[in-house]
């Protein structure tokens, strides 16, 4: 059984271009999902009217969906708000949506949260994965069928990334990675760079995989273009097709094979 799964991450709505988030809107639609992951940043500064804005956009998608917050939806321009209440304005408008797992007969996917008001860092918008946060998201792991492949979701990148070594500092990332991988995560899915790519390694007598969703809708592509990832998962392996905004549309940027066998 092939479950569809799409992967998109930093919308930053409202949308600087309507053509352009309408043929998103029509390229998740005809590729029809079970399973929609949105890691994060719906928004530019976590302002009200921005997330009316991604809540319709949400709205109109098909599939089961899970939404995870990025630093973008906090609010950015309110220090008071971001300390008292920073993810208020998220849950008040996806109440349903940002939840910590979904299970399908041969997924099972858990949500982290790796965004925060604010910390001793002096760049809070890196992240971070409190050992909270993680200990929760390791027990639902655990707690899944382990015939299914578990999958885990979050804004921030876990590790660091060579290619942008800087953005990818997200606080105990690391040591989370490893926790996640031994509690049986098979995948991990984020957003945060702007860069859609895909790396695998061994970890606990296991091959775990990453994949990063570039921006999907914003003009802020850093050189990656604007797109969105696919995953048809079957089993213990999975393809990956990253979808790319060009020319008018969204059409396939490249593929690639996934493999979850190795135990």
């Amino acid at each position: 059984m092939v479950t569809r799964l799409v992967h998109l991450s930093d919308l930053h709505c409202p949308a600087a271009n309507a053509v352009q988030a309408a043929a998103l809107t029509d390229a998740i639609r005809m590729s029809r999902p079970a399973v929609v992951v949105i890691t994060g940043d719906l928004t530019r500064s976590g302002r009200s009217h921005e997330f009316r804005s991604a809540a319709a956009f949400v709205e109109s998608l098909p599939g089961q969906k899970i939404i995870l917050p990025g630093n973008h939806d906090v609010p950015m321009l309110n220090l008071f708000a971001r300390i008292r209440a920073p993810f208020r304005r998220f849950f008040d408008h996806f109440p349903l949506t940002g939840i910590t797992q979904l299970e399908t007969p041969d997924l099972f996917l858990v949500g982290l949260n790796t965004a925060v008001g604010l910390t001793t860092s002096l760049d809070w918008s890196l992240g971070k994965a409190s050992p909270r946060r993680v200990e929760a998201a390791m027990q639902t792991l655990k707690s899944g069928d382990p015939s299914k492949l578990r999958l885990v979701a979050a804004h921030h990148p876990l590790e660091r990334d060579r290619a942008d070594w800087q953005r990818s500092k997200t606080s105990r990332g690391p040591q989370a990675f490893v926790a996640l991988a031994q509690a049986g995560m098979d995948l991990f899915l984020h957003g945060h760079l702007h860069r859609s790519y895909s790396t695998a390694q061994s970890l606990a007598g296991r091959k775990v995989w990453t994949v990063g969703a570039t921006t999907a809708l914003s003009e802020r592509e850093r050189g990656s273009g604007s797109g969105f990832n696919i995953l048809d998962i079957d089993g213990r392996s999975a393809n990956l097709s990253a979808m790319t905004w060009t020319a008018g549309h969204y059409a396939p940027g490249g593929e690639t094979h996934l493999d979850f066998s190795q135990r």
